[in-house]
């Protein structure tokens, strides 16, 4: 169980503990959110020692992953590298989880892949990695269910060679890595998002949506790919707008 205090920003996560001292406990702290009198000497004693550090980071590891519990306390959780071919259901019912690092697994060959949807529940998610997973098709309704917060989503390393045009529905995403996949098209309306850095470096795109290229990025990679047509209706098409980007191998666009 967990408390999350807003003034002071606290949060106070209670594992083990009489059910009739809970009880008693919650009840004092309604009363005193209701604006009641609250006797706290009334109140059992807690000593310092009863109390322990809030786990907020957890590196899982082949020697902890079977038996691993996972607090609710924790806000950044990496699982990569573990060769694993299942969901844990168990990622996705952490409150506090800002950061979760699931790359370098096989969760795209995983019978219940389908459950990566689940992210949807995480409300305070803001990264997610997803990187060189042996992902060749994401779940229906992928984009349609990650939470507004999520800000930077990496799926590079993996066998996607298309993308649903709902991806436009993440619509806070700022940051996507699409490197190192199979992409021979992208959706029609991906300009419409709101990215500040796109890579899209080694892959088999053909050409790149003009509207993309005219976009503001802070970074933009698209080098390593085989752009051999020219973007119909353009010429000479430049990029005024681009803070940043990584052409090196494509000077017949500049």
């Amino acid at each position: 169980m967990s408390l999350v205090f807003a003034e002071p920003a606290a949060t106070v996560v209670i594992t083990k503990c009489n059910p009739v001292h809970l009880q008693r406990f919650l009840e004092k702290i309604l009363a005193i959110l209701k604006g009641d009198e609250v006797c706290l000497k009334a109140l059992d004693t807690i000593k310092q020692s009863d109390f322990k550090a809030v786990v907020k980071s957890l590196k899982v590891t082949s020697e902890n992953y079977r038996g691993i519990t996972y607090p609710s306390s924790l806000e950044t959780l990496e699982v990569s590298a573990l060769d694993l071919q299942s969901v844990d259901s168990r990622w996705f019912s952490l409150p506090m989880l800002t950061t979760l690092d699931l790359s370098c697994n096989r969760l795209g060959q995983a019978s219940n892949f389908v459950k990566i949807k689940l992210v949807s529940k995480l409300r305070n998610l803001r990264v997610l990695s997803l990187e060189r997973n042996e992902i060749n098709m994401l779940p229906p309704m992928f984009f349609d269910l990650l939470p507004p917060s999520l800000l930077a989503l990496n799926l590079s390393q993996n066998l996607l060679t298309s993308l649903p045009e709902s991806i436009v529905k993440a619509r806070n995403l700022q940051n996507l890595n699409l490197s190192h996949n199979l992409l021979t098209s992208l959706p029609k309306d991906i300009s419409d998002m709101q990215l500040r850095c796109l890579f899209l470096d080694h892959n088999r795109l053909p050409c790149l949506p003009y509207d993309l290229k005219t976009k503001r990025f802070e970074k933009l990679y698209f080098d390593y790919n085989p752009m051999i047509a020219a973007i119909p209706g353009v010429r000479n098409p430049t990029f005024p707008s681009l803070c940043a980007i990584a052409m090196a191998r494509l000077r017949k666009y500049s």
